[in-house]
């Protein structure tokens, strides 16, 4: 007499933050597109998830043709995000996810951000190779690194100044003596010609405060931004 072995079942289920899944075997975005194929061949309620071809706000074309080229090495493919628009998803795909009961993850895309506040250190590179233009700075005198880019202020904006700064602080307990001593080694390293000629190559200023110049300095920004954040209507939710 043969024996059989015991079927074992094995808990495949997995959490992404608060959500859980039944399995960790989730479709690739774009790859399946809502599913409506592929639950052709399988059933896609016994995967983990559905994760959607990306979809935007408004319907998008994609990239114009020709879209596939042959190589020796096989074939390139330039669609580009093509899409009816979140309204077209809601209404056919989503809804059809919705009633086969699969768990989905939609993902989303934006189109190009038109202009952006940034520290100019973190876009130096991006201004440099062309991939983005620089309409102002917002520092009261312009940039080292970009003499021929003006201020906000030359540009009719005067109330426009705002500086983009980083400090070092040290525990609220630490003894004065330290302090002082910490301070002045800093602005020593600051004031070295390679040190000030690196930071001014990355968009950077620096600038030399003692440790009481620069409490009052920071508690003065948060005044500022306090009354900024209250102008704007911005709240935690």
């Amino acid at each position: 007499m043969k024996r059989v072995p015991k079927r074992t079942t094995v808990d495949m289920s997995t959490k992404l933050g608060r959500l859980e899944f039944s399995s960790p075997v989730f479709t690739a975005s774009g790859c399946a597109a809502a599913g409506k194929e592929l639950d052709q061949f399988i059933d896609i309620t016994t995967i983990g998830a559905v994760v959607t071809k990306s979809v935007m706000l408004n319907p998008r074309s994609g990239r114009a043709t020709p879209r596939m080229a042959e190589t020796p090495s096989g074939m390139l493919n330039g669609i580009g995000l093509q899409g009816p628009g979140i309204d077209d998803f809601i209404q056919n795909d989503l809804s059809w996810l919705s009633q086969k009961g699969a768990k989905t993850i939609v993902s989303i895309a934006g189109n190009n951000v038109d202009y952006v506040f940034a520290p100019l250190i973190s876009s130096v590179t991006m201004i440099r190779e062309g991939k983005v233009v620089a309409l102002a700075v917002s520092s009261e005198k312009r940039a080292v690194a970009f003499p021929n880019i003006a201020t906000m202020a030359e540009e009719g904006y005067p109330q426009g100044q705002f500086n983009f700064w980083i400090g070092m602080l040290a525990p609220a307990q630490t003894p004065k003596a330290i302090l002082d001593k910490m301070n002045d080694e800093i602005n020593f390293i600051v004031d070295l010609p390679d040190v000030r000629d690196r930071f001014e190559k990355l968009g950077a200023l620096p600038f030399k405060m003692k440790p009481a110049a620069f409490d009052k300095f920071i508690q003065e920004e948060a005044v500022t931004l306090g009354e900024v954040m209250k102008a704007s209507g911005a709240k935690l939710d």
